[in-house]
């Protein structure tokens, strides 16, 4: 639940494609997209912005989550993907962090035949990128 990140004002701007479809868990989709946008606020600027996209480009289907917070290390980039790993070790478990989100973020999308991207650089923010390719109606799950 994004409300319980903290009080953080963030602006949120969602852009949705209209006549986008696909065969999903939605279960786990909402999952993948709570985890990278409450990530993206919980990492963002006071007064700062999260925006959630979801496009179609050709026949494949493109999520993604920009902020203009923290940033992160050209180091921990192939990192973050890994079960328990934390670029922010001010952050603990009991603040709701338990190095898992993006692990599953991961898994999700390759459940569902997609792969994910991050880019981003310190102090200027992230954009994490899930696409789901050659999805005209149908997916693999």
């Amino acid at each position: 639940d994004i409300a319980k990140i903290g009080t953080k004002d963030i602006d949120i701007i969602c852009d949705v494609q209209d006549n986008i479809t696909m065969t999903m868990e939605v279960s786990l989709m909402a999952r993948l997209a709570e985890n990278l946008i409450s990530n993206a606020v919980r990492y963002g600027r006071e007064n700062g912005f999260v925006k959630a996209s979801l496009t179609r480009q050709g026949t494949d289907i493109v999520f993604s989550v920009e902020d203009n917070g923290i940033g992160i290390a050209e180091g921990d980039m192939d990192k973050i993907w890994q079960r328990f790993y934390r670029v922010d070790k001010a952050h603990s478990r009991e603040d709701g962090c338990s190095g898992l989100g993006l692990a599953m973020v991961k898994q999700i999308a390759e459940l569902h035949g997609g792969r994910v991207s991050v880019t981003s650089e310190i102090g200027k923010g992230s954009t994490f990128t899930v696409i789901f390719p050659d999805c005209n109606g149908q997916n693999r799950i």
